[in-house]
């Protein structure tokens, strides 16, 4: 599955949340499916989390609505029939991480850059990143990073294992991918 607009930062809108759920739908009945991956179409960003501009517009009700899509699709996502893996480049930020965090697995690029920047927000994460995280770091390196937006990049994701691979850039990560999953 491929996050494709670039422009918006892959932003997570309502909308992308709505066609995200409903392509996790599609891939579930999807004969032969070895392994689902979620990749940018951008090579220098993964996903920018929320979009901002639509959270202002939301009202409690609205709120609530959203909140529950995005963690309803999460879950979809982590309890995906076959492996899903996040391959990650660029920011992978907010709403973005929580996606990448309800994969079953992670790779990412050195460049890749890993954060929950809520806290410079007063806000907290509503895709579920505040429970999946604390399992996939060590306590402290997650209270660290949801408590004060510390920024981790792919290498240290790598060694602290959030990420199984680390790669050099965008096209060597999809070319391991490809033969990872190559008929035969």
């Amino acid at each position: 599955m491929t996050l494709d607009a670039p422009l918006q930062k892959n932003k997570l809108s309502i909308a992308l949340l709505e066609q995200f759920r409903d392509a996790l739908k599609a891939a579930r009945i999807t004969r032969g499916l070895r392994a689902l991956a979620i990749v940018s179409a951008a090579p220098d960003i993964f996903a920018a989390g929320a979009d901002m501009r639509e959270l202002l517009e939301l009202n409690p009700d609205t709120a609530v609505d959203y909140a529950a899509l995005g963690q309803s699709v999460m879950d979809d996502l982590a309890a995906f029939p076959v492996a899903s893996y996040a391959l990650v480049a660029g920011p992978c930020f907010g709403g973005g991480f929580d996606l990448a965090m309800a994969c079953q697995r992670r790779w990412s690029t050195t460049d890749a850059v890993f954060c929950h920047p809520g806290a410079f927000l007063g806000i907290v994460t509503g895709f579920g990143g505040t429970v999946r995280l604390p399992k996939l770091l060590p306590p402290r390196c997650a209270r660290q990073m949801l408590l004060t937006g510390h920024r981790i990049s792919g290498i240290d994701a790598f060694r602290l294992g959030l990420t199984e691979r680390c790669f050099r850039d965008h096209g060597a990560m999809l070319a391991a991918f490809r033969r990872r999953f190559a008929a035969g």
